[in-house]
This record gives structure tokens, C-alpha cells and sequence, in this order.
């Protein structure tokens, strides 16, 4: 056998599966035909959230430095240094995955991994060279790609995917409509718009972020709004055509129709899993639709041969696709894993921040399960109001007999750094009462954690009490 581990793929999943298979002392190559880091670090989570960061300071500088005692003249966006200090955050990053692969004695393969059957692997390099590789374990771990509807409409000029905005060379659109209202859509909206480009959100579904908590929806809609973004909930574009001013979309929603103009199109409707020549003709898996069906293991249909990540569905995240890794190179080195794979923090990098985890009300009532519910408005937060992010809440769900947490949505400053800590309590199944023995400090955005963790027995200090009938 030429490696006791070969993964296919060099993404949050690929890589780490790696490393930790290393740090186990088994030998391991990762085949990567595109760029160590997949998805998250080239064209997904990283080089967003760095746009996102730049825009956010835009947006305070523009409407909120006044306000704080800071006078400077208007700030302006430099599009080429914006997309440039992006590029360097990615490469940054990728140097240093790729050294952490060297240190642990990973071999990093260059070319296209292709499954020929249990424990064989061929490696095709970019001048089209063939080589076959030996394993007694295959992970693939490939990633997934931009939906993008086959009609006409979405292959005109200015119709562009997520991929286009991150490794392309978008201009600075004045306008832009989004078709998909969920964490994708949501997140480009936010950016989009806090550089001062018109945002139309066109969401089939009846809100926002539909797979959450339907109050974050709802507090989502209401600060886009407050940001001038146009959102169309419960509509479908029935149509895209070329127009004067670039696209004009058709909207559809309960039997009327309006039309909007826009210089782009974003389509941030999901992604698909990347199975392009990934098994050899004559192999077949068994799928999941269009994912690929694993056991308890991550084994598929094929003996030895495991998958991850985006490519078999789930929430399709990074840190998901990286705790499976986790999970399967400790199953090969006969180890216990150690995270819990049910629990998947969700998290929107809008601006307020936007996380969840565990039970939401909605589900607990389809699958009858008596709960205790409770939110705190952090409008009653001193650093929410010292930040100016002052919009939002944090909300618990709790088993109404024990008070487990269950649950937990939140829609504030900091959501995606806070909702760690729900992680934590929910995997031990930790109580009300367990989170409320500790010390949260003043003033912090957690303590909104322990506010909220009274209102669900009515004593939140920081809250005017319900009046008593």
C-alpha cells in the first residue's frame, strides 16, 4: 500500500481529516486539484466575512463616527485595495494550511483524485499525466459548487454566482437583485448594501432564512429595511432579459407581477455537491438524491471508501465538513471521536450577527416536545447600545419539565462568537439552572445570556415586567 489514507479534496473536510489522521501516526496523502482550503478559504466563509468586515466599517464610518465624537470627511470605497487585502487573507491562510499539511507529514498531491474501485485511487495530474495510488482507507471529501439553474436567464450577462463575486472581477454594481434569501444571499445583501449599492432580496419561501428560527427571519427583514433593502419574501423571478440598464427580472408573488431593473443578478439558491469524474465510470454509490449516502461510519456503498462534508449533505458548513474529518480519521486509527455531529451551530455574518443551535420552537411543537421559551431584547444591553447594535435578541428553548437546554436562537452583536457556548451546554445537557451559576461579566454582550435565561422564569432584571392580569 502506498498510503494507509487517501483523501480526495483539501477543503475545512480534506484537510483536517488529514492532519488529525496524521497526528494518529497513520500515513496520508490529500489530492487537491484546485487550491488547498476548497470552498470556505478560496471562495466561501473567508474571503466573505473579510468583505463583510471591510463594508461593516464603511457603513459605521458613513452613519454612525458622527454620532461617537469622530468628524472625518465622508469614507469612500477603494474597490481594487478591497478585493486585493481580500486576496491577501485567503493566501495568508492557505500558506498556512499547506504548512500545516508539510509539518505533519502529509503528502499534498497535486491533480484530480478519481475513486478506481476499494483501495485504489488514480491521480491525474494537469498535463494529463495518469498515475495509480494505493490505500487501505479513500475519504472524499470534494466539496460543492454554486447552484445555478440550467434556463437561459441565468447564463445571460450579469447573471453571476457567489464564485464570481469572490475569484472574479466583479465591478462595484449600483444596483443588484439576489435570488435567495437564505445565509448566501443574506450575507452578500448585507455587504452590497453597506457600500451603497441598491439590493432588491427575492426569497420563494415566506421569509428570510427559512431553515432558522422564524423571529431571526422576521428581525432580519426589519433591519434590512432599515438598511433600504428591498425584500420580496414568498416571490419567485419568474424572468431575467436584457435591458437598458443591464437585467430586468420579473417577479411573481400570489398571481401578480411586477418587474425591477438592476445592473446584476446574484443567484445564491445552494449548492450542489462536486461529483464531476470523482468515481470511475464503472463504479456506482449508493445516493441520498443527490448526496452520497454514508453509514454511521461515513462509509458509502463501497467498502473502505468514506465521504464527507458538503457531499453528503447536511448543513453544508465548514466546521461540520471539519468534525466530520475529525470524526472518520478517528474511526481508521480505531479512536472515539469526540464531538457530537448532531449539534451544527448555525451562523449569519450579517450585521447583527445571526446564530442558532439546537431546537427551535416550530420544531419542538411538529415533534410534540413541551418546552419553555423566553427572549431578552438587547436593547437593554449596555454594550449593544454602546456598539450601536442595539437591534436584536437572544432566545432560549428549554424541556418544560427539567429546563435541559434544548435550544438556543440569537440575533445580536457577536451571535457567531456567543453560540459556542450553547454547543457546550447542549452536548452535556446542562440545565437553566447550570448556566445561571456562573459569573457573566459587565458590560458584555453574554450578559444578555443570562438575562435571557430569567425571562423564562420571569425574573430578567434588565426587562419591564409583564404586567399581571
Amino acid at each position: 500500500m502506498d498510503y494507509q489514507v487517501i483523501i480526495i479534496g483539501a477543503g475545512p473536510g480534506g484537510y483536517v481529516a488529514a492532519i488529525r489522521a496524521a497526528q494518529y501516526g497513520l500515513k496520508v496523502a490529500v489530492i487537491e486539484e484546485d487550491k488547498v482550503g476548497g470552498t470556505c478559504l478560496n471562495r466561501g466563509c473567508v474571503p466573505t466575512k473579510a468583505l463583510l468586515h471591510t463594508s461593516n466599517l464603511l457603513a459605521e464610518a458613513n452613519e454612525h463616527f458622527a454620532d461617537l465624537g469622530i468628524m472625518a470627511k465622508p469614507a469612500s470605497l477603494d474597490w481594487d485595495r478591497l478585493h486585493a487585502r481580500k486576496r491577501e487573507v485567503v493566501e495568508k491562510n492557505r500558506a498556512g494550511v499547506e504548512g500545516l499539511l508539510k509539518a505533519n507529514g502529509v503528502d499534498l498531491l497535486a491533480g484530480h483524485g478519481q475513486v478506481l474501485g476499494t483501495g485504489r485511487v488514480a491521480l491525474r495530474s494537469a498535463e494529463g499525466e495518469v498515475r495509480e495510488l494505493s490505500a487501505e482507507s479513500i475519504i472524499l471529501a470534494a466539496g460543492s459548487a454554486p447552484n445555478l439553474p440550467g434556463a437561459p436567464m441565468f447564463h445571460l450577462p450579469g447573471v453571476i454566482t457567489s464564485d464570481d463575486i469572490l475569484e472574479g472581477d466583479t465591478p462595484q454594481y449600483k444596483s443588484l437583485a439576489i435570488i435567495g434569501g437564505g445565509v448566501i444571499g443574506a450575507e452578500f445583501a448585507d455587504f452590497y448594501a453597506s457600500i451603497g449599492t441598491e439590493v432588491t432580496v427575492i426569497e420563494l419561501m415566506p421569509r428570510l432564512l427559512p431553515l432558522l428560527d422564524k423571529e431571526l427571519g422576521s428581525n432580519l427583514n426589519r433591519a434590512f429595511k432599515k438598511k433600504g433593502i428591498k425584500v420580496y419574501t414568498g416571490t419567485s423571478a419568474s424572468n431575467i432579459e436584457e435591458s437598458e440598464q443591464g437585467l430586468k427580472v420579473s417577479l411573481e408573488s400570489k398571481g401578480k407581477e411586477e418587474q425591477i431593473e438592476v445592473e446584476a443578478v446574484l443567484v445564491a439558491v445552494g449548492r450542489h455537491p462536486q461529483m464531476d469524474k470523482l468515481l470511475a465510470d464503472n463504479l456506482d454509490l449508493d445516493m441520498n438524491g443527490r448526496f452520497i449516502k454514508v453509514n454511521d461510519k461515513f462509509e458509502t456503498s463501497i467498502p473502505g471508501v468514506y465521504a464527507i462534508g458538503d457531499l453528503i449533505g447536511g448543513y453544508q458548513l465548514a466546521h461540520e465538513a471539519s468534525a466530520e474529518g475529525e470524526a472518520v480519521a478517528a474511526l481508521l486509527a480505531g479512536e472515539k471521536p469526540h464531538t457530537r455531529l448532531d449539534l451544527v451551530p448555525s451562523c449569519v455574518y450579517t450585521s447583527p450577527e445571526i446564530s442558532s443551535i439546537g431546537l427551535t420552537e416550530e420544531k419542538a411543537k411538529e415533534e410534540g416536545i413541551a418546552i419553555k421559551s423566553a427572549k431578552y431584547l438587547m436593547a437593554g444591553n449596555s454594550k449593544s447600545v454602546i456598539e450601536q447594535v442595539d437591534m436584536g435578541f437572544i432566545k432560549f428553548v428549554v424541556a418544560e419539565d427539567t429546563e435541559e437546554i434544548l435550544g438556543v436562537s440569537m440575533i445580536c452583536g457577536r451571535a457567531t462568537d456567543l453560540i459556542s457556548e450553547f454547543a457546550m451546554a447542549i452536548a452535556n445537557h446542562l440545565t437553566l439552572s447550570d448556566l445561571l451559576k456562573g459569573m457573566r461579566p459587565h458590560p458584555t454582550y453574554c450578559e444578555g445570556i443570562t438575562e435571557a435565561l430569567d425571562a423564562i422564569r420571569d425574573q430578567s432584571i434588565h426587562t419591564v415586567p409583564r404586567k399581571k392580569r
